[in-house]
């Protein structure tokens, strides 16, 4: 068993320099007031778009008007400059004015602690205009001031469109000459029936024009790279070791555990999920100075599983973080030598058996995590070699080290 113990001590030591290294890394996020528990997908898009909204109006209200509502030179092939190359002189000059009575409450959006939240759906999303029902990437609610949208179609899209819906979403939770801006109406000098979206849209750009000017677009590349724990499938690779109390002459106490898991969580259950794994325990004994003693477990297992995130900003490392419980039940096959001088022989098991699992999972890199788990296990079993009955009733304890990939 000492090489066993040698393995698990340096998989404890790599793990700590991983978890020194991450930790010790700069944070590329701002504070959140995110109320969530960072395991839906689009979380992390989310809040990064919030805070780079954020820095592109911070930025936008030491300019110069006249910079603003028009397009720039960066820009100036990039469709987002097709809202704005299609404003008139008299449009140019409203939406400069709009975007500038705007700014506190757009700020007040996206800093504040009452700051606007997301809905994630994966429903249809459509809107009522013109007495037709028409298919949008996003729909506000004023009264709960909520945007609901698809977590996976906001997810690939590019930074500057997120940047331009969110944007327009928000203008849909301020108001305007003390009425909700809408995009259904003429507003000013944008005369057609759907003036307001005209005006709501060349704001929004204007906003993603500048955010790509200063290359707040391209902000907070750490929190997107780091591994997230919304990720719906998972693979589990674990070494440690199993520990039982070995009340019986021939009961073996400690064994060396290989296990592989295959996690799969379900979207709407609130962090529940099913597993489904493999696992290998072997151990060894002398008894009495000459007896050779070994067992071979092999267990098929299957339960629930449920993760949960207990810090709340889904930009840091330590909010994508997250404890990983199980249970479910154990199908045991076991196999028991015994060898010596004079004697010796085998015998086989096979027992049903129960398992619960506690592990904390910690963001390496790519897809990849870190992860310590703890698990009860209860290894029943008896054999019967040369007339000689063994029985192992005892529960164990297992710790383990691994590594996760999601996908």
């Amino acid at each position: 068993m000492n090489a066993a113990w040698t393995l698990l001590n340096r998989m404890v030591i790599a793990l700590v320099t991983l978890w020194a290294t991450f930790t010790s890394l700069p944070s590329t996020a701002q504070a959140s007031t995110f109320v969530g528990n960072g395991g839906n997908a689009g979380d992390v898009e989310w809040l990064v778009t919030l805070n780079q909204i954020d820095l592109a109006l911070k930025w936008v209200e030491g300019l110069d008007p006249k910079q603003l509502c028009v397009c720039t030179e960066t820009y100036a092939n990039h469709r987002t400059c097709d809202v704005l190359n299609a404003l008139s002189t008299t449009q140019v000059k409203f939406c400069r004015e709009t975007l500038s009575s705007q700014l506190p409450a757009l700020r007040e959006l996206v800093s504040s602690s009452d700051r606007a939240r997301v809905n994630w759906t994966y429903d249809p999303i459509e809107v009522r205009e013109n007495g037709r029902l028409r298919a949008v990437d996003a729909v506000t609610d004023r009264q709960q001031n909520k945007i609901s949208m698809n977590p996976d179609k906001f997810r690939s899209m590019t930074p500057n469109e997120r940047i331009f819906l969110i944007a327009h979403e928000l203008f849909h939770l301020t108001d305007l000459n003390q009425k909700p801006m809408e995009d259904v109406g003429a507003v000013g000098p944008f005369t057609d029936k759907d003036g307001g979206r005209d005006l709501i849209n060349s704001m929004a750009a204007t906003l993603t024009v500048q955010a790509g000017e200063q290359n707040i677009t391209n902000s907070f590349r750490g929190a997107l790279k780091r591994p997230q724990g919304w990720r719906n499938n998972w693979i589990d690779l674990s070494f440690g070791l199993t520990q039982q109390s070995g009340k019986s002459t021939f009961e073996i106490e400690d064994y060396e555990t290989l296990e592989i898991v295959y996690r799969r969580y379900f979207a709407g259950l609130d962090g529940f999920g099913v597993y489904g794994g493999w696992r290998s325990q072997t151990g060894d004994k002398t008894i009495l100075s000459s007896i050779k003693a070994s067992e071979r477990v092999e267990t098929w297992s299957v339960g629930l599983t449920y993760r949960y995130f207990p810090f709340r900003d889904p930009l840091t490392f330590w909010g994508q973080s997250h404890l990983v419980l199980m249970a479910g039940a154990d199908f045991l096959n076991g196999k028991y030598k015994v060898a010596d001088p004079s004697i010796g022989g085998s015998g086989r098991t096979k027992a049903t058996a129960f398992t619960a699992n506690v592990g904390y999972a910690i963001p390496l890199f790519a897809r990849f995590w870190g992860r310590a788990n703890v698990a009860y296990q209860s290894l029943p079993g008896s054999y019967e070699i040369e007339n000689v009955l063994i029985e192992s009733k005892e529960p164990a304890v297992t710790a383990t080290l691994g590594v996760s990939y999601a996908f």
